[in-house]
């Protein structure tokens, strides 16, 4: 299986400062038509949070459409720039997201299982895997122990050595560990 993983995309509104410096739409959509146009292309496409800039409705409403262009299916997860509720509102004809509580689910496909954690806090650049959500994937992992699983959240569980993503990076991480 061939999994692509994109990260960051931070869509934004086109009045803003941000969009004018950055033209995060327009990356975004060379990234999908590059995707698109692979000879092999992936099994599917991973977004890992940071959907949106400033976890805005109308952002959400720009990445929605883009997301359409992509020829391979696609499965969303959220970062500390995302807004947890709006998203799951925008992005409620997603099967695979939950309607409401934190966004982390696991799918199937080609006996390999795939769980996207919820590691934001809201307004807040760090993340956490609280107590709760670390409960939700023993449970998860416990339903299947012998089935290969691949895990994707934003924040990193480890250090990476670049002191502003350490900043910002996964809280309590050796809870994760255990």
């Amino acid at each position: 299986m061939i999994i692509a993983q994109l990260s960051d995309p931070h869509i934004s509104t086109p009045d803003t400062e941000f969009d004018a410096l950055y033209k995060t739409s327009e990356k975004l959509k060379t990234a999908i038509n590059s995707l698109n146009r692979l000879n092999k292309k992936p099994d599917l496409v991973m977004i890992t949070g940071d959907l949106v800039n400033c976890g805005e409705e109308a952002e959400y409403k720009i990445l929605k459409p883009i997301l359409d262009q992509l020829d391979i299916p696609c499965y969303l997860g959220i970062g500390n720039h995302d807004c947890r509720e709006t998203f799951q509102t925008v992005f409620s004809d997603h099967d695979y997201l939950p309607k409401d509580g934190f966004a982390h689910y696991a799918i199937e496909q080609d006996n390999l299982r795939l769980i996207m954690l919820d590691t934001n806090i809201y307004r807040a650049p760090q993340g956490v895997l609280c107590p709760e959500r670390l409960a939700w994937l023993d449970k998860t992992l416990m339903e299947k122990p012998n089935m290969p699983t691949l895990l994707f959240m934003h924040h990193p569980p480890f250090k990476t050595g670049i002191k502003t993503m350490d900043d910002m990076g996964l809280e309590e991480a050796e809870a994760f560990g255990k």
